[in-house]
């Protein structure tokens, strides 16, 4: 996991997009490449806002939304690749800190298994 938080958080964004547009839209052809709706529904969609989420459901035109949904996955996981690096790196820290706390030393005292002091306390308090 260590190795992964570290490639993971320094791989740039436009990285981990390309390399997620390249692998699952591609290859799959499930997902659009690019743009924020479909050009044939984006066009006699009705816009309010310039969100084209809000306005189909302003509109209640559920063809429009469920294409601008399509839309978003593809960046949304490449954000949250990037984001899961982080989170791992911070988790990892806070729990090595929780670690060295006295509950947890007097935990080990009373002989309570090393795998539910990690995963039963220090993670839950991390």
């Amino acid at each position: 996991m260590r190795i992964y938080a570290v490639v993971i958080y320094s791989c740039p964004y436009f990285g981990s997009a390309s390399c997620c547009s390249s692998s699952l839209a591609s290859s799959s052809k499930w997902l659009p490449i690019s743009g924020r709706i479909d050009p044939v529904i984006g066009a006699s969609l009705k816009t309010y806002t310039n969100l084209y989420a809000i306005d189909a459901l302003i509109n209640g035109n559920l063809p429009a939304l469920w294409s601008v949904l399509q839309h978003l996955v593809l960046p949304t996981a490449a954000l949250g690749l990037i984001q899961s690096g982080l989170f791992v790196r911070m988790t990892r820290v806070n729990v090595i800190e929780t670690l060295h706390a006295d509950y947890i030393s007097a935990a080990r005292a009373r002989g309570i298994r090393e795998r539910v002091l990690i995963y039963g306390h220090a993670l839950n308090n991390a």
